[in-house]
């Protein structure tokens, strides 16, 4: 993305790519067209040109600004900040600051005296700092250290700092770094995220420095800012409906809080007409209607959607009317959050995803939003993002799935079609990788490709979908009540970097409540192939069991996972915490968490079918479960025996012995070698022995 340069019109930019933004708008420039009249005691000196008058007006209106509700800064209120937190805002003070590198790491560099804040591009160069450091440095996140000590302590040094880096910035640094020969900015959308970035950072502060901020600082401190919310505004008028518009929303939504905190200057009526204006292209552009955002990314939509959220709140205080299907939008981006939620707090994994486990306020958020949803079943389908969410309840020690069966997304999504994630009893059991460090090329290369995933890949190759925008909401199969819940997806896009290999996978999930999960992939194609499974366990215990075709784990302080698979003939082997290419049993999302890879292999003949187990248990218990299969003349035919009894899970219609299923997804359910029960999800016909089951004294559940 690029924003040329136009001699002229657009000399303002021009100024702010080669001096400082507090030097890019001249007197009369800034009083005559930014700041509005309406000031008291502001047109007199504007009119006579009195600037030094103008300068001690609009300073002492800004040191008299009250605290905005946005402000994060709580008077003091705030939570006990760590010793750690303590620690870096004191380096700060000494010229030592510790920011993170790309690779998941931190870096600690000295940087006195009028130090160089902005990198300089040139390819092939080497950068000390490196970049990412750089970066930063210049989204002003050691000014948001200072102020969270500050906050907590009141101690001036903190304060003090913070005005000696801020005005230090604003009158040596320019906003922009170098023009290209085509009058273009390099990386421009990269340097406007960190002005939008570095400017959010300067609003929550302002209310910790503005009473002692001196007529000078007030009126470059607000030079600095009118240009950083005029650059942003051009930027989003310029790109909104591409493919960066949720990054733009988050600058619009920036641009409100000055309009909240600077009312009468023109750059906040500006801000009110291109929320009016362009919010409602940033929402169709990146969110389907359930609310889920178009990266399919769980971590990403909760942090671009907080800003469509607090946008809409900003807009409300700033009296902008009319935007009912926003609100309704922004509710469904929430909504989307507390319906696939984790029981832990957490969300699923999915592509570019951190483990970031809600705590404190954020967990009563939830409990609020769900509150206000009352959702007439926990198990929840999101069907324009492909999203499902298996649950036995709401609460922490609930059984839980999750199944991504859903459109690939746009940015930051990885090959995991078909993939799915298990917790129980208040900790995960099943895991995918997340998030890979940006700077770790060859290891994030590798950790969002297929093989990495809990799915399957055929003769070596996995999934290479791309993104196409669907027109409707999904039709994956679908099921919940209070007895099972059912969903089914289907890759037939082919293997490969081609997609050459016609091999179609369908993965049914069938949920027992409150027992166990069943897994059922089908594979359809011809010929032999090799198949390889990957599952990645979050306890580190797994163990191989003496069967051959069951793993366990034996965690002493939480819960443990039984997993089994019904052929004999795979191999099974289990690799933890492996630091070099391919990287099998590592939780780069969690700090390189060492995990448990289970690799189960087979060689094929297709059409084929394997079922696998899943039976999550406390650790005061041990398993208690089986699987086998079953012989079938169609479908999917399996037995799962537990202490109550033994199931019959058939998929698909199906004819296995004496019983006989026309539904999708059909449990018989028997206690001491007698049917007692049937679930049937998509069918009209049961049978046992040729007598159609509601002939019989045997409860059938049809839905």
């Amino acid at each position: 993305m690029g924003l040329n340069i136009v001699p002229g019109r657009d000399q303002r930019m021009k100024k702010q790519v080669f001096e400082s933004c507090a030097r890019a708008l001249d007197d009369s420039e800034f009083y005559g067209e930014e700041i509005l009249t309406g000031i008291t005691g502001l047109p007199e000196p504007v009119a006579s040109e009195d600037w030094k008058r103008c300068d001690k007006v609009l300073a002492d209106w800004m040191r008299a600004r009250p605290k905005p509700q946005f402000c994060p800064y709580d008077d003091h209120t705030t939570v006990l900040l760590g010793q750690d937190h303590i620690n870096r805002a004191n380096d700060i003070l000494k010229g030592l600051f510790t920011l993170p590198d790309s690779k998941g790491g931190f870096i600690t560099e000295s940087l006195k005296g009028e130090f160089e804040w902005s990198p300089a591009y040139a390819p092939g160069n080497t950068y000390h700092p490196p970049k990412m450091f750089r970066y930063h440095l210049n989204q002003h996140e050691p000014l948001s250290s200072l102020a969270e000590v500050y906050n907590q302590t009141t101690e001036t040094q903190y304060r003090d700092r913070i005005l000696t880096l801020l005005m230090d910035w604003i009158r040596r640094v320019p906003t922009y770094w170098k023009l290209l020969q085509s009058n273009e900015c390099e990386r421009q959308h990269w340097q406007n995220m960190m002005t939008r970035n570095r400017f959010e950072k300067w609003l929550d502060i302002f209310p910790l420095i503005s009473a002692v901020l001196s007529d000078r600082d007030a009126v470059d401190l607000m030079k600095a800012m009118v240009h950083h919310a005029w650059l942003m505004d051009e930027y989003v008028g310029q790109h909104m409906g591409s493919g960066i518009s949720g990054t733009l929303v988050g600058m619009i939504k920036v641009n409100l809080k000055f309009a909240t905190l600077f009312p009468e200057t023109r750059m906040a009526r500006q801000a009110a007409s291109t929320f009016k204006q362009h919010f409602r292209t940033g929402i169709e552009t990146m969110f389907y209607p359930d609310g889920g955002l178009k990266y399919c990314c769980t971590g990403y939509h909760r942090a671009v959607s907080a800003w469509y959220v607090q946008a809409v709140g900003l807009s409300k205080g700033l009296s902008i009317g009319e935007i009912d299907h926003e609100r309704e939008m922004v509710w469904r981006m929430q909504t989307y959050s507390a319906r696939l939620m984790k029981p832990d707090g957490n969300v699923p994994l999915l592509g570019d995803t951190g483990v970031n486990i809600m705590a404190g306020s954020e967990t009563d958020w939830r409990k609020k939003l769900l509150n206000e949803m009352d959702p007439d079943t926990p198990s929840q389908a999101l069907k324009w993002s492909g999203a499902y969410a298996m649950r036995s309840g709401w609460e922490t020690d609930d059984l839980y799935l999750f199944f991504n069966a859903g459109p690939h997304g746009t940015m930051h999504n990885h090959q995991d079609y078909l993939s799915l994630e298990v917790s129980g009893f208040g900790k995960p059991l099943i895991v995918e990788p997340g998030i890979t460090p940006y700077g770790r090329a060859e290891q994030r290369n590798q950790l969002i490709s297929s093989p990495a995933h809990n799915t399957l890949t055929v003769d070596g190759y996995g999934q290479h979908r791309s993104h196409l925008e669907p027109t409707e909401p999904s039709t994956n199969p679908w099921h919940t009540s209070p007895e099972f819940d059912y969903v089914e997806g289907t890759f037939d896009e082919g293997f490969g970097p081609d997609q050459s290999l016609k091999v179609t996978h369908t993965r049914s999930v069938l949920f027992i409540k409150d027992e166990y999960f069943l897994v059922i992939d089908r594979l359809t194609g011809d010929g032999l192939h090799d198949v390889r499974w990957h599952y990645m366990f979050y306890p580190q215990s797994l163990e191989l069991g003496s069967d051959g075709t069951s793993v366990h784990s034996n965690e002493v302080d939480g819960p443990n996972v039984a997993f089994f698979w019904s052929d004999p003939e795979l191999s099974a082997e289990i690799i933890q915490g492996e630091t070099v290419y391919p990287y099998r049993g590592l939780m780069t999302s969690q700090e390189d968490r060492e995990t448990s890879s289970l690799i189960l292999e087979a060689r094929a003949c297709l059409p084929s079918s394997t079922a696998f187990l899943i039976e999550p248990f406390r650790e005061e218990k041990g398993s208690v479960m089986t699987l086998s299969r079953m012989e079938a003349e169609k479908g999917v035919a399996v037995m799962v025996e537990h202490p109550d009894g033994k199931d019959v899970v058939m998929i698909s219609p199906t004819v296995s012995g004496d019983l006989r299923t026309d539904g999708v997804a059909t449990v018989f359910r028997s206690r001491s070698d007698q049917y007692y029960c049937v679930l049937a999800y998509g069918g009209t016909s049961v049978t046992v022995g040729g007598v159609p089951v509601a002939d019989m004294d045997i409860s059938i559940s049809w839905h």
